[in-house]
């Protein structure tokens, strides 16, 4: 295609055939993006959303890196073909003109959609780019890294070749246009919810500069020196630019990780809590336990102990509540008081109870730092019937680990992306369960300020994420 542009002497023709080239190339890529076809092709893993996904337009990091062929391509075909109007009708003016101002705006949007690209790619992607993390590296880090030099080489081309268009203008008047586009750009960005780093600017500032001089005194830039400073900017630039948005990244990944904490379920014992249903709800022996009035409570706790609540269920301590629908029951909520048994448990599953689906049990969010579910069987005989409510509350200082991971479903193993944190709940400033390999206090006061939700520190060479949930609870992610 681009030996085809060559041959078209007229300038003005080669112009459309570029702008046309553009509209043919684009249409396809919108086309077999929202179709996925070849179907074979985006069965591959690179064009899944597990690796990488920012919206409709990129799904994937497949999609990404052939979105950006097809720009850095374009833009190298614009570079070494494209005639501006000035140029053609061969006049030069010292002043600003309409050329001067659209080429600028169109420099800057790409260099914004070039900083919101490589900044998706981190923020938006299960891909490791820290040079020092060697195991965290993958194929998929080339891959984004192949994608952000290319992204930033067709800016290089566009910048140089826009600075034909800046080459009359005395160098205070480039500045002076540069700085004018990109502080109204950013601004009016700034009301959509877009950040732009201050050192992103400098570095963009810098480029453009370094080029335009260039361009004063060169007709390209085929030279080993220039080459070696523009791969040197944009390696500082990236370096700085990764590891702040890392930073950033693990913020969020803390955050999110802390609010699931506070909303944690147990997998696997949900899973063994399905199967216990079954068991229980034709258990005769323990609906005849329930309903004989000499058996005690005693034995019926070490029925359940035995037959139930062993093995991975022994980390959560349990007591149950037996009574017949007329029946009421001492509780402690949180001073003992005498209330209707059925009453109560209903409007307790009502308010904080999650059904598990084929299961007689709930998940209870009564926001104490622990995991709670509730239990409800009922039994019939002659006599009537009888409910046992089994509360579920998951030990103090247990950190889920040490189950036989071989005997568990791959899917109710433990996260992988858990190994790479620690974290810790607070109840009433008291620890109450930790995992991982850092050693929290056992008072949460040592780690300051309660007065809001989220509080960053750095505490025994370490970030953490202070995340208070309410008063009594606390959690606190490293």
């Amino acid at each position: 295609m681009g030996i085809l542009l060559v041959r078209i002497d007229d300038p003005i023709q080669r112009n459309w055939n570029l702008a046309g080239n553009a509209i043919v190339l684009f249409s396809f890529r919108f086309i077999q993006t929202f179709l996925r076809f070849p179907e074979s092709l985006y069965q591959l893993e690179l064009f899944s959303p597990l690796q990488f996904a920012n919206s409709d337009l990129l799904p994937s990091l497949g999609d990404l890196l052939l979105n950006t062929i097809v720009i850095t391509y374009l833009i190298i075909q614009f570079n070494a073909h494209f005639t501006f109007p000035e140029q053609n009708k061969g006049r030069r003016n010292n002043g600003f003109n309409f050329m001067h101002l659209f080429s600028m705006l169109v420099l800057c949007s790409y260099f914004l959609y070039t900083h919101h690209i490589f900044k998706s790619i981190i923020i938006n992607s299960s891909i490791s780019f820290e040079a020092f993390k060697i195991t965290g590296l993958s194929l998929y880090s080339f891959i984004g890294l192949v994608i952000v030099g290319l992204q930033f080489a067709s800016l290089i081309f566009l910048i140089d070749k826009i600075a034909n268009v800046y080459k009359p203008l005395a160098i205070e008047k480039k500045i002076a246009l540069f700085t004018s586009v990109v502080i109204v750009l950013v601004l009016a960005l700034s009301f959509t919810g877009f950040r732009i780093s201050s050192y992103s600017i400098l570095y963009f500032f810098l480029i453009f500069i370094f080029l335009m001089l260039i361009r004063q005194k060169r007709d390209n830039l085929q030279n080993y020196s220039i080459i070696v400073i523009l791969i040197l900017l944009f390696s500082v630039y990236s370096v700085i630019f990764i590891t702040k948005t890392t930073e950033t990244k693990e913020r969020q990944d803390m955050a999110i990780l802390a609010e699931n904490i506070a909303n944690e379920h147990d997998p696997v014992a949900e899973l063994l809590l399905e199967d216990m249903t079954l068991k229980m709800r034709k258990d005769s022996v323990l609906a005849d336990m329930l309903f004989n009035m000499n058996v005690s409570y005693q034995q019926i706790t070490k029925y359940l102990q035995n037959y139930y609540f062993k093995g991975y269920m022994s980390k959560y301590n349990f007591q149950f509540f037996d009574c017949k629908p007329r029946d009421s029951v001492i509780f402690d909520v949180p001073e003992k008081v005498l209330m209707p048994c059925y009453p109560f448990f209903d409007d307790l599953i009502e308010s904080k109870g999650m059904h598990l689906p084929k299961s007689n049990f709930y998940y209870i969010d009564n926001i104490n730092g622990r995991i709670n579910y509730l239990g409800k069987f009922t039994y019939e005989n002659e006599t009537g019937e009888i409910s046992i409510f089994i509360e579920l509350e998951s030990q103090l200082l247990t950190e889920n680990l040490g189950y036989p991971e071989l005997l568990l479903d791959e899917n109710f193993r433990e996260k992988p992306y858990l190994s790479e944190y620690s974290y810790a709940k607070y109840h009433d400033n008291l620890l109450i369960s930790k995992f991982g390999n850092f050693h929290y206090s056992l008072n949460r006061n040592i780690y300051g300020e309660k007065n809001k939700e989220y509080i960053f520190l750095r505490f025994d060479g370490y970030d953490h994420l202070i995340y208070n949930i309410n008063e009594r609870n606390t959690i606190n992610t490293e």
